[in-house]
C-alpha cells in the first residue's frame, strides 16, 4: 500500500468532488487530499508520501521547491481534468514535465491535447475516465413528492442544469434554446452554487419569461434534483468531462450534452442521450424538441444509461483501473 499525497484546487467543482471520492473509494492505497494553499501541511505530507498526485497542471508550482530539494526523486503524476491552454514546449516545461512519472487525462480530448502540446513521453500519457459512486445515486420513483419539495409543477416536462452558476457553465444557453421552441411546454431548473453573482443576475433575466426555478446553492443530495427532471442538460462551452452527465444517468435520467464535452465520448446519441452542437442554441433547441416528442421513451433510455454507468463508470471500476495504470507507470501493484 502506497501513501499518495493528492493536491487539489479549492472549491466545490467536479475536480474537488472527484478527489474526495478517490480518497474514499481507493482502498489499495492511502490517499490524503491536501488543499493547494496549505503549504506547511503540504511540506510535511510531501516528505512522507510515496507518490504525489496533482489535479491540474498549475498546481505543480506548489510542490516545485520541495520536489527540487528532493532532487526530483519523488514520483509525481499529474491528473488533468480540464483542457489546458497553450503549448508547454519551452525549456522550463520540457525540464519539469520530463520529470513526471505520468500524466492522466480524464477524456480523449484532454489526452490528445497533451500529446500534441506538452513535452511528455507519450508512453506516460494515459486515458483515465473518472467514475462516480453509483450506489449513492438511486432513482426515486415518487417524482411528485420531489417536485412539490422543490416547488416544481408536477405535470411539467422538466429540463434541468446542475453545476456552478458562472459564465463558463453557460446556463443562459438553455434559455436561448427554449425560446426557440414552444417553451410553455417546458419547465427549466438551474441548480448549483453561485460563482458569479453578476452571471446569476444575467440568467435570472434570461429566464424571466420562461417557466423556471433557480436554486442558487450547493445541493448536498444532488440525487433528488436529478430525479425531479425528465432530462438533464450540460450547457458548458468547454466541459473537459462532465461528471454530472454520469450522475444523471445513474439516476436513470437521460442527458442532452454538447458534442465537445468529454462525457459525450461515452454517450450514445439516441440511446442514453441527445448530442447537440456546442454552444449552438438552434441545435440544442432541436434536441429539446426531440426529447419532448420522445418523452415516453426517456425512462427506457434512462435504464440503459444506468446499466452503462454501473458496468463501466463506478468508483470500484475506477479504483481497479487506477491500480492498473499505476502499475504500468511506476511498477507498483
Amino acid at each position: 500500500m502506497m501513501k499518495i499525497l493528492s493536491i487539489v484546487p479549492g472549491g466545490q467543482g467536479g475536480t474537488e468532488v472527484f478527489a474526495r471520492r478517490m480518497e474514499e473509494y481507493i482502498v489499495n492505497h492511502k490517499i490524503i487530499n491536501i488543499h493547494k494553499d496549505l503549504l506547511y501541511s503540504l511540506y510535511r505530507s510531501f516528505k512522507s508520501a510515496d507518490l504525489i498526485l496533482i489535479h491540474r497542471a498549475p498546481l505543480i508550482k506548489k510542490i516545485l521547491i520541495f520536489w527540487g530539494f528532493d532532487f526530483f526523486r519523488k514520483k509525481v503524476i499529474l491528473f488533468q481534468h480540464i483542457i489546458p491552454g497553450g503549448s508547454k514546449k519551452d525549456l522550463y516545461h520540457r525540464f519539469i514535465y520530463g520529470k513526471l512519472a505520468g500524466v492522466l487525462g480524464a477524456s480523449k480530448s484532454i489526452v490528445n491535447f497533451i500529446l500534441k502540446n506538452w513535452p511528455v513521453d507519450h508512453k506516460k500519457v494515459k486515458l483515465m475516465y473518472c467514475g462516480i459512486p453509483v450506489e449513492k445515486f438511486v432513482k426515486i420513483e415518487n417524482r411528485s413528492d420531489l417536485r412539490r419539495k422543490f416547488g416544481i409543477p408536477e405535470n411539467s416536462f422538466v429540463v434541468g442544469v446542475v453545476g456552478k452558476i458562472m459564465e463558463g457553465k453557460n446556463q443562459k444557453l438553455l434559455a436561448e434554446a427554449v425560446k426557440l421552441c414552444d417553451y410553455n411546454k417546458i419547465f427549466c431548473v438551474v441548480a448549483g452554487p453561485v460563482e458569479s453573482w453578476k452571471y446569476y443576475e444575467e440568467i435570472r433575466k434570461a429566464f424571466a419569461k420562461i417557466p423556471h426555478l433557480i436554486i442558487p446553492r450547493f445541493l448536498s443530495d444532488v440525487n433528488e434534483i436529478f430525479c425531479a427532471f425528465d432530462i438533464s442538460v450540460i450547457t458548458s462551452k468547454f466541459e473537459a468531462f462532465g461528471l454530472v452527465g454520469l450522475e444523471s444517468l445513474a439516476c436513470k435520467v437521460p442527458v442532452i450534452s454538447p458534442d465537445n464535452a468529454g462525457v459525450s465520448e461515452v454517450l450514445e446519441d439516441g440511446k442514453d442521450s441527445f448530442i447537440y452542437k456546442n454552444n449552438d442554441p438552434v441545435s440544442l433547441s432541436s434536441k429539446l424538441v426531440e426529447a419532448f416528442e420522445r418523452k415516453d421513451e426517456l425512462p427506457k433510455m434512462g435504464d440503459y444509461g444506468r446499466q452503462k454507468v454501473e458496468l463501466n463508470f463506478s468508483m470500484q471500476k475506477f479504483s481497479a483501473e487506477f491500480d492498473r495504470v499505476l502499475s504500468e507507470l511506476i511498477g507498483t501493484s
